[in-house]
């Protein structure tokens, strides 16, 4: 029931916010965000509720952690005033997310396989299981640190956006 709810009312918030001004980039990537999210809420209670298929869901969850990073990073490049994102900074947040993803989806170098508990599954962890966190939160590290200097930089109403 939890999921449900929490599921809507998410992507209630994503379309309210979209819906506001579909024109604006930061709202489209404010969508994205919540759209990225609520995928991964699916493929995680997939993974428990299709023991059958949990393997898959499993990837596809860690696969929706990674577009959420991405989408993260975009967000704190441009908000809150829009600017253009450089090439080589696409390739930095595209290439080694697209990397890893290939390689969580299609290997068993993150995740080996499942196990069916009777509370629902287990990950057998794969031999690069253990750098998907430190590759996520290198991540949302890095769009933290680029909404803190924005921050420490903006006044009035751009600060309170941020915060």
């Amino acid at each position: 029931m939890v999921f449900y709810v929490s599921s809507a009312v998410l992507l209630a918030l994503g379309i309210f916010v979209y819906k506001q001004n579909s024109k604006n980039t930061i709202n489209q990537l404010f969508f994205l965000l919540v759209v990225f999210s609520v995928f991964g809420f699916i493929v995680n209670y997939l993974a428990d509720a299709n023991p059958a298929l949990s393997l898959i869901w499993t990837k596809l969850s860690f696969d929706a952690g990674l577009l959420i990073a991405i989408a993260l990073v975009y967000l704190s490049l441009i908000f809150p005033t829009p600017s253009k994102v450089p090439t080589r900074l696409h390739l930095m947040i595209w290439v080694p997310n697209l990397l890893f993803m290939g390689l969580i989806t299609f290997t068993s170098l993150f995740v080996k396989d499942m196990t069916i508990r009777s509370w629902g599954t287990d990950v057998v962890p794969g031999d690069l299981f253990s750098i998907y966190t430190p590759f996520f939160l290198c991540y949302a590290i890095w769009a933290q640190t680029l909404l803190w200097f924005k921050f420490r930089k903006s006044l009035g109403i751009q600060r309170q956006q941020i915060l």
